[in-house]
């Protein structure tokens, strides 16, 4: 059986669909499927897929040549917020088995498996359809292989390590804000700030200064040792979150672009994470030494930690994988 994933990632958009999309890729790679992945994307998606098969391209306008380049396939998987109903009726007729992987009933798709892993994904309400099977909730949350294994989380009485991460967006302006703020006010913590992109001037000056690291494209198994290690985090709306919720630690959630709005609200809402809101409020700064101050308190964070463990685990893809090949048998 052979797998092609269609998705998008780069300095500009984030990197959330390609990293549920590797997460995917690896649990198919394990049952010895043929797995390609294109992606449209930049080279700063290299250092996420070092070890896998794929190819850059844009798929979206040389549909032609992924047809001419790839056999008829059993399974293709689109993840994108670009792709236009016409890519995904064309790429449907031609693939045996269609998934679409989906954040927010963006479009009505043809024929094929919808898989929404989002907190909020059965109060979106998607139409009934005889045509279309669907995977909805957190329990589909597609987490990567390195996340797999999590040791027990240790929460320490006392805060001595933040992760900041704002996931593949390069926002200058908050990353400086953030670090400022962080020396001024909890200059007690010591603070990993992750970077997917080339950081600017005034981070580099930073770098393990001012009891803050600078961590540039780290690998899996990089976030997974800070994510072990740190007692909080500092995040945007993203797949990230997902990754902290099985790692269990409590985060601070900053929203960036539209689309994380309703998952961070939710995430909110479920007592999962403290919601500071957008990136631009004048207030931000004041709302976070809140949300700080508040997460300092042991028990909240334990609190916090026993409900996202409840909620995500890590077996979101292999769940993914095993009703796509049921689908596919039947």
């Amino acid at each position: 059986m052979k797998i092609l994933i269609l998705t998008e990632g780069g300095k500009n958009i984030g990197f959330g669909h390609l990293t549920r999309c590797i997460a995917l890729a690896e649990v198919f790679i394990a049952k010895h499927l043929s797995v390609k992945l294109i992606v449209d994307g930049d080279k700063s998606i290299g250092g996420l897929l070092k070890n896998g098969k794929y190819k850059v391209c844009n798929w979206m306008k040389n549909t032609h040549m992924i047809f001419e380049h790839y056999t008829k396939g059993d399974v293709i998987i689109i993840d994108s917020y670009k792709a236009g109903k016409n890519n995904y009726k064309r790429i449907a007729s031609f693939a045996k088995t269609a998934v679409y992987i989906d954040d927010s009933k963006r479009l009505n798709y043809p024929k094929g498996i919808v898989i929404n892993g989002m907190l909020y994904a059965k109060e979106l309400k998607y139409p009934v359809n005889n045509k279309i099977f669907y995977l909805l909730g957190p329990k589909y949350a597609l987490i990567r292989k390195g996340f797999f294994d999590t040791e027990k989380k240790n929460v320490r009485k006392i805060v001595k390590i933040a992760m900041i991460t704002f996931g593949g967006t390069n926002n200058n302006k908050l990353q400086k804000r953030i670090l400022s703020f962080l020396k001024e006010k909890f200059p007690q913590i010591k603070s990993f700030f992750i970077i997917r992109n080339n950081a600017n001037k005034y981070i580099n000056s930073t770098k393990h200064a001012d009891n803050a690291t600078i961590v540039t494209n780290p690998t899996c198994r990089d976030i997974k040792k800070i994510m072990h290690t740190a007692d909080i985090a500092i995040s945007a709306g993203g797949q990230t979150l997902n990754e902290l919720a099985v790692m269990g630690v409590p985060a601070i959630g900053v929203c960036i672009s539209k689309n994380q709005e309703m998952n961070l609200q939710k995430w909110h809402n479920a007592g999962l994470l403290e919601f500071v809101g957008w990136h631009n409020d004048p207030k931000l700064l004041i709302k976070l030494q809140n949300a700080l101050n508040k997460l300092m308190d042991y028990k909240t964070r334990k609190k916090m930690l026993k409900k996202s463990k409840a909620i995500m685990d890590t077996k979101g893809a292999q769940r993914v994988a095993e009703a796509i090949l049921k689908k596919c048998r039947k």
